[in-house]
């Protein structure tokens, strides 16, 4: 097969992308996505952006997930409708935003992709000082081959205290400098919230968005107080862990899809209230003809402020599952038998 050979900013590393042949496709046969079918993006406000309502988690590209592997989900989710690729400036990720950055060029899709990434989480710049925020942006970018980094997530590390005008002063930098499109907040609480719509009414940058960790199975502390503001703010909520580790995906079945590493320990997390969720979660499942975790990421989307969860995947299957759950409408007697089963 033909290939495009890019090289990513670090001279030692080499990424080879296949070329997308359609005649060949992986995706023309029974279980492809049709760009036709694909689902309505959703606007995320105050912004120029719009995107699919799943977003592809990364992280994992080119390390648990080989490269052949991640780069076809990269062609599937696009396929797909899918334009949100979101990462993290962590060393784990370094591999994954190289590869992303060779598939953009090799695909010529920058401009058809919204890139998120997230800064303040990771061991190599930790928390939310100036010089590790500008320092952790230079590195995406520099690993991605890219100009702008269209959505900045701001992730608060335990310990590492900052006083949030000066982590804005310097976001604000970077996006007078052009590197950064929007910022958004990461596991801020909600007073945190409101402090930073404060400094924005003074001028600084302002959140648009707020990722959270959201499920059916911890629906709190999302639910409450971060909720409120949110909602007061008009920010697009951004779930993360939206299968709870793998639980709301049956990943304990035995049926083979999850690695038997894993599954052993979503068992572990698994109680009562947590059987009882899986239980009415598989039901709705059956009775809509899809996976589990469709289901899981469908009841998500119809949640109020909900634009996109965001999650990755280990093979096409799962990928499948998940670009599945925007197609679903889930009734309202399926709606109040979650709300039972989780409240």
């Amino acid at each position: 097969m033909p290939r495009t050979v890019t090289r990513s900013s670090e001279a030692a590393v080499e990424i080879v992308i296949p070329e997308l042949d359609q005649a060949t496709s992986p995706f023309s046969g029974a279980i492809g996505i049709q760009p036709s079918a694909a689902p309505a993006r959703r606007h995320i406000p105050d912004t120029d952006l719009w995107v699919f309502p799943l977003a592809l988690g990364a992280r994992r590209f080119g390390r648990t997930v080989d490269p052949r592997t991640s780069v076809d989900m990269l062609d599937r989710y696009r396929e797909g409708g899918g334009n949100l690729i979101d990462t993290v400036d962590a060393v784990v990720a370094q591999r994954s935003e190289q590869l992303i950055g060779a598939w953009l060029r090799a695909r010529r899709c920058r401009d058809d992709v919204v890139l998120a990434t997230t800064v303040g989480g990771g061991t190599d710049f930790p928390g939310l000082a100036p010089a590790n925020i500008i320092a952790g942006v230079d590195a995406s970018l520099q690993r991605l081959g890219v100009e702008r980094l269209d959505l900045l997530f701001m992730r608060e590390s335990a310990g590492v205290p900052v006083p949030l005008e000066e982590s804005l002063g310097a976001i604000d930098a970077l996006v007078q400098a052009g590197k950064v499109g929007y910022i958004a907040a990461s596991g801020f609480s909600a007073d945190r919230l409101i402090e930073a719509r404060v400094l924005a009414a003074n001028g600084l940058p302002r959140f648009r968005a707020v990722q959270s960790s959201y499920s059916l199975a911890e629906r709190v502390p999302f639910e409450g107080s971060v909720s409120v503001s949110a909602n007061a703010q008009g920010l697009a909520v951004f779930p993360s862990s939206p299968l709870n580790h793998g639980v709301l995906a049956g990943s304990t079945r035995g049926d083979g899809s999850i690695p038997a590493s894993v599954a052993s320990r979503v068992a572990l997390r698994l109680n009562r209230r947590l059987h009882r969720i899986r239980s009415v979660v598989d039901r709705i499942a059956a009775d809509h003809g899809v996976p589990s975790a469709t289901i899981a990421i469908a009841w998500l989307l119809a949640r109020r402020d909900v634009v996109a969860p965001v999650t990755g995947a280990r093979s096409l299957g799962e990928l499948q599952s998940l670009m599945a759950a925007p197609r679903v409408t889930l009734t309202r007697a399926d709606m109040l038998d979650l709300d039972r089963a989780t409240l």
